[in-house]
């Protein structure tokens, strides 16, 4: 009789301690939070974009966009993540530059495919930011630097322009979030059966040009130490099992980079 309530008790002592626990948990607290953590991040996914937008010009023609969503629809496909909650832009600017913002908007600036030898190497910059995305690296970064009733007093107040856009996101993120980015990033490419190794090449070309293009990184992601991410990225991308197939045309390429240079 002794060893059966001893190991009842056994049974029973864990299952309380945990009850109690749970207990304690303000679980209305923290969907409150988390719900406002999501309000937090639409609103600032919408006033980055409308500084965006209003200084530069977005470039809605389908022609334009259309192998920026092919690479989006195709990386969210194989990974399987909501492409819906990834929206493209793409804008006309003469920087060298992606980056995501809060709410799940990856924007593409116009020079960037210009500087892009393949849409392979394009498609692994959106890879990258996608991760940023998914791992939820953008408003974890703002949180950090600026803080979170720092954003909020700035939304109420309706304050802000493309300054302040700069001074709040100007800094790369740190090496552990790019790593990673990097990292899943070439995970994603490679389920998706897009070659991983253009975007390495890319990060060599980027480091040899780091003196000029870098300083015109001044939104959201700079690229610093591209040589080190391109030899990991190589490492990483190096799976001779892997049958990989093209993003696009090289005609089709070609065609997109004389239209986007007739908007210069």
């Amino acid at each position: 009789m002794k060893k059966i309530v001893v190991q009842l008790a056994y049974l029973v002592v864990p299952f309380l301690v945990i009850w109690l626990a749970l207990n304690q948990i303000d679980f209305v607290r923290i969907f409150k939070i988390q719900e406002a953590s999501s309000k937090l991040e639409k609103a600032l996914g919408k006033f980055y974009m409308n500084i965006i937008t209003a200084e530069n010009t977005e470039i809605t023609e389908e022609e334009l966009t259309d192998i920026l969503h092919e690479i989006k629809k195709r990386i969210c496909t194989s990974n399987g993540i909501n492409s819906q909650k990834i929206n493209i832009h793409l804008v006309k600017s003469g920087e060298v530059n992606a980056f995501a913002l809060p709410d799940g908007h990856l924007v593409v600036n116009s020079e960037l495919i210009l500087y892009c030898e393949n849409p392979e190497e394009l498609a692994g910059v959106m890879a990258h930011e996608i991760a940023h995305i998914e791992k939820k690296h953008i408003l974890s970064k703002l949180g950090k630097e600026i803080g979170f009733s720092t954003l909020s007093a700035m939304l109420s107040s309706g304050l802000g322009n493309m300054e302040s856009l700069k001074i709040l996101t100007s800094t790369a993120y740190d090496r552990n979030m790019e790593e990673q980015a990097d990292k899943i990033g070439v995970e994603y490419l490679q389920k998706s059966r897009i070659d991983p190794k253009p975007l390495a090449v890319f990060m060599y070309r980027l480091s040899a040009d780091e003196s000029d293009i870098l300083k015109q990184l001044t939104i959201i992601s700079t690229h610093p130490g591209s040589e080190n991410r391109a030899q990991k990225i190589r490492n990483w991308a190096n799976d001779p099992i892997i049958e990989y197939d093209p993003v696009a045309t090289d005609e089709d390429w070609s065609t997109l980079q004389d239209r986007i240079r007739e908007l210069k």
